[in-house]
């Protein structure tokens, strides 16, 4: 089976050079305020292949983010659904759903993020047949019985940090790429 990985909240370059390895599609960086400006572009230098995505909190303003595309070589940009009423979304956006997000007002080209696997097979259906990321960090890599069944669009992983500076534990993200490999 072929997927589609993102990493979520990369904010290291050992982070963003174990998932280029990986065959990551996306790399996302948090922007609230956890890494620099020059942080992000002094990582993303070091980075071929997988796309950028820029992760807010809440939907910047259509400048601050034209801004972030240009000067931070962002593709994507990735938001929580609710804040972006009333918003021209980008056409290359991520959007974190819920169980109780209306999709009705999003583009169809934006691919839709769910925190869960809970979350993606209840709201699949109401979709319109729309793709989907599910994020599979709280779920467990043994049991692939639904993804084998589901076949989302795209899986995403979030980073835990350093556990002290120049050492980082992969093991989480080493279990699931091994389990995706069996399918």
């Amino acid at each position: 089976m072929e997927y589609r990985i993102k990493f979520n909240g990369v904010t290291t370059l050992s982070e963003a050079r174990y998932a280029a390895a990986a065959g990551a599609a996306w790399i996302g960086f948090p922007m609230d305020g956890a890494l620099a400006a020059a942080k992000i572009q002094e990582i993303a230098a070091w980075l071929q292949g997988p796309e950028l995505v820029g992760e807010y909190a809440q939907w910047p303003v259509t400048a601050t983010r034209l801004d972030h595309f240009q000067i931070l070589g962002f593709d994507w940009i990735e938001g929580e659904a609710k804040g972006l009423e009333g918003m021209d979304a980008p056409q290359r956006a991520i959007v974190r759903v819920d169980m109780e997000c209306d999709f009705s007002a999003l583009p169809d080209a934006v691919v839709l993020h769910a925190a869960t696997p809970d979350i993606w097979l209840k709201r699949k259906t109401v979709s319109g047949g729309r793709k989907w990321m599910v994020n599979l960090s709280g779920a467990n890599p043994g049991n692939l019985e639904w993804l084998m069944e589901e076949k989302p669009f795209a899986f995403s992983l979030d980073a835990v940090g350093e556990d002290q500076t120049g050492l980082r534990d992969f093991e989480a993200w080493d279990e699931w790429l091994e389990a995706l490999e069996s399918l």
